[in-house]
């Protein structure tokens, strides 16, 4: 059986979901803290724990999901520490989902690069560029 990267807890009465972040041994290593009731405008305390938790519950599946690849323990602790937090922000701003849009990859910036002249394709480095499959 795998080994879990991140354990998550949910303290009901702040709202504050923990996440552990574990080494492949399985030691926490880190830790982050998000505080959900910030996201509700003072009703954190007016709802049930059967609220609080399923509200929880849908924020650790959707931060922990953008963590998902194929093997776990092969993305960094700080990677993932970034993942979350970059997620929560999108939380903070009321963003549930965010739209595919173009993706700036490391191949379309050294096609564009070359494109406008600014890096010097020598021989070899051409047919490296050919061989990852970018247009020279």
């Amino acid at each position: 059986m795998a080994k879990k990267s991140m354990d998550w807890s949910l303290t009901l009465d702040t709202g504050i979901l923990k996440v552990d972040h574990k080494n492949p041994e399985g030691e926490i290593v880190k830790s982050q803290e998000f505080t959900l009731a910030t996201l509700f405008d003072g009703i954190w305390t007016e709802l049930t724990d059967f609220q609080k938790n399923m509200i929880a519950y849908g924020a650790k599946q959707k931060m922990a999901d953008a963590c998902a690849v194929n093997k776990d323990m092969d993305q960094t602790i700080n990677d993932r520490i970034v993942t979350l937090s970059n997620m929560w922000s999108r939380f903070e701003e009321g963003t549930w989902s965010q739209k595919a849009g173009e993706r700036d990859t490391l191949k379309k910036k050294i096609e564009k690069e070359i494109a406008e002249a600014k890096v010097i394709l020598t021989p070899e480095l051409k047919a490296m560029f050919e061989k990852l499959g970018v247009k020279c």
